[in-house]
């Protein structure tokens, strides 16, 4: 015959499964992959916020200084967009064979290099050849810094987020996209 469970044991039992515990008696951590959807957001937050959202805050400062049109100095952005599907599957396989750290960090370097030489632009004379502020404010903006934007801060931090999740990887992409916002 089996006995009654009493009530302090029923009880017991209750708070033993609703509170799940590892095999050493402590509470699970949670899921490290979440911690690497934090830093990626963190990371779109500052790439989108200099990328995207900081341009048109110069953008007036650029027409004033060089005297160049609207669209003219808009077309700039087309080509950064145009340049970024054009390598995203070049970048997309120097990911998967070096692994996306190592591209975060040479995207960063690259976008940051190519901010610093934008400081600089400028109508440039190579003997009898003249390249204008304008053309090097193209390839600078829609070259250099889009090829290390979409390598460090756009391809590398989906490719980790996604090495990290199967089963709630929209949700981790979700959370990840909102650093953009």
């Amino acid at each position: 015959r089996v006995a009654p469970i009493r009530t302090v044991e029923w009880c017991s039992l209750v708070s033993a499964s609703s509170n799940v515990t590892t095999a050493t008696g402590r509470k699970p951590r949670v899921f490290f992959g979440w911690w690497i959807v934090g830093a990626a957001a963190l990371i779109n937050v500052y790439g989108a916020g200099i990328w995207f959202y900081g341009f048109p805050v110069l953008f007036k400062a650029l027409l004033d200084e060089f005297g160049w049109g609207r669209a003219v100095a808009a077309g700039a952005i087309a080509f950064s967009r145009l340049e970024g599907g054009l390598e995203a599957p070049i970048v997309g396989w120097l990911v998967d064979k070096f692994g996306p750290r190592k591209l975060a960090i040479v995207g960063a370097v690259i976008a940051g290099v190519g901010f610093i030489i934008m400081g600089q632009i400028r109508d440039l004379s190579l003997g009898p050849v003249t390249v204008s502020a304008l053309v090097l404010f193209y390839l600078l903006y829609g070259g250099v810094i889009s090829i290390g934007y979409n390598t460090g801060f756009g391809h590398a931090t989906m490719a980790c987020v996604a090495n990290w999740f199967v089963k709630k990887r929209s949700r981790a992409f979700a959370i990840y996209s909102l650093g953009a916002g």
